[in-house]
């Protein structure tokens, strides 16, 4: 379910190109309806660049909540239900699976946290691109300072999906630190199992 994405803007024109990879039917739809909501921001360069961060954010929560489940089990599976010395009389058989399924977790965890930071990146330069934005281009293309009531409306919009962005970002942040938290309370929760191990064995 990635998705890449390859924007052309022509200033002058108020157009702009975009192609969407890896796109199903289903989304396809849906940002063909988000595009068909868009009145004044049509012409924003951002506009496409907008709608798919946030239908990343929506795909990224998602996996991040099934990623912190998972998890959450792995520990729950470690919370000591059976006694110590049955668990070690386990480990050859089950336990060796545990650990190989506990393995995948954190790595799995630890794969989308460094993801999710590298996104959040691209959206920080985003809403930079957008702060660009907010000063109007001239006839030649160049950045100048005279707001016709066009550039104005221009402004405005980038304002709004510069603000959203930042919203967005501020999910992300907690995001990550949710996925933190739980590598390192598995790193910890492996530890202690592990050591008791050697205690008991």
């Amino acid at each position: 379910m990635d998705l890449a994405l390859a924007v052309t803007h022509f200033p002058h024109k108020g157009l702009t190109f975009a192609v969407l990879f890896g796109c199903p039917i289903v989304l396809e739809e849906d940002i063909v309806r988000r595009l068909s909501f868009a009145t004044n921001e049509a012409s924003h360069p951002l506009l496409v660049p907008g709608i798919l961060a946030e239908i990343e954010r929506n795909r990224h929560i998602e996996l991040v909540e099934s990623t912190i489940n998972d998890i959450e089990l792995q520990l729950f599976n470690l919370d000591f239900q059976q006694p110590i010395e049955e668990q070690m009389l386990d480990r050859p058989t089950e336990g060796a699976e545990k650990d190989k399924d506990v393995r995948s977790n954190w790595l799995d965890t630890t794969f989308l946290r460094n993801n999710l930071m590298s996104w959040k990146t691209q959206l920080l330069k985003m809403a930079e691109h957008a702060d660009e934005l907010l000063e109007p281009p001239d006839r030649d293309g160049f950045r100048g300072k005279d707001f016709s009531q066009g550039s104005r409306k221009m402004a405005k919009t980038s304002f709004k999906i510069k603000d959203r962005i930042l919203s967005i970002v501020e999910e992300y942040e907690d995001k990550i630190r949710e996925c933190t938290i739980r590598v390192d309370g598995m790193a910890m929760a492996t530890q202690w199992v592990s050591d008791l191990g050697t205690i008991f064995a």
